[in-house]
């Protein structure tokens, strides 16, 4: 009987059962996806937006693009991300690969993602007021 239940259990929770759920209802709400910046404040100043960037963000990495007038897009190495969307704000700790990762924040909003990093100190953003000490980056999904 027990062997007869836990059968059942793993029959019943089976992924194959499930329906397939389209890309798009996949992604809504959630930080992966292909991501062009739509704007930047560094500094609490309007900065300039890079010329067609767009951060791929999957499997816990964050791999940036810089597409090139007539030329193909260049990605450079994946950077590593630790991400907690159990805190308020959600926390993004993103690690360049130096001694301490860069505290950050971020924000999902339907079609726009938020994050705002802390250049320089090792304190994690309150919220998304741009400062003195922070890089503001806005985003829109980029239709796969």
């Amino acid at each position: 009987m027990k062997r007869l239940t836990l059968f059942l259990f793993a029959f019943a929770t089976s992924p194959l059962l499930a329906a397939p759920v389209p890309k798009e209802i996949r992604k809504a709400g959630k930080l992966d996806g292909l991501w062009e910046i739509a704007s930047i404040e560094v500094f609490g100043k309007p900065g300039g937006i890079p010329p067609r960037q767009r951060w791929k963000i999957e499997n816990g990495t964050i791999t940036v693009e810089q597409i090139v007038l007539n030329a193909a897009v260049r990605p450079r190495p994946a950077i590593a991300i630790k991400v907690d969307d159990a805190v308020t704000p959600k926390s993004l700790d993103y690690n360049t690969g130096g001694a301490t990762p860069r505290p950050a924040i971020y924000e999902v909003d339907g079609e726009s993602l938020k994050i705002m990093m802390n250049l320089r100190g090792a304190e994690r953003p309150k919220d998304m007021k741009s400062d003195d000490s922070t890089v503001l980056y806005v985003f829109k999904r980029v239709k796969e």
